[in-house]
């Protein structure tokens, strides 16, 4: 079974912080025709001890943590573009190609 794996580096770049800093991993998976996603945190953002949820169903711990009956994180998700977003961006790339 052959699993397209893509990882997608996390930082938090906040009001107070000089620079950008790691959070953590998000890891999209791809498997006949189905995604799952993942998410580990940083363990130098634990040690910094940042206790900041950033989702109610990410828990406070080390190691890469997957959803129950969810596709994705609700954080995640706020930050992606939904159906009719994804179609007009298809579209852009499709005239793009054309010119």
């Amino acid at each position: 079974m052959a699993i397209n794996k893509t990882n997608i580096w996390v930082y938090a770049h906040w009001v107070g912080m000089a620079e950008p800093v790691c959070v953590g991993v998000l890891t999209a998976n791809q498997a006949k025709g189905r995604k799952s996603f993942g998410f580990e945190y940083d363990k130098d953002w634990i040690a910094a001890n940042q206790q900041l949820i950033l989702d109610p169903d990410i828990g406070w711990y080390s190691g890469t943590q997957f959803l129950y009956k969810k596709e994705n994180f609700g954080v995640f998700l706020d930050s992606m573009p939904d159906t009719w977003g994804r179609t007009l961006m298809k579209r852009r790339e499709a005239l793009k190609s054309l010119f």
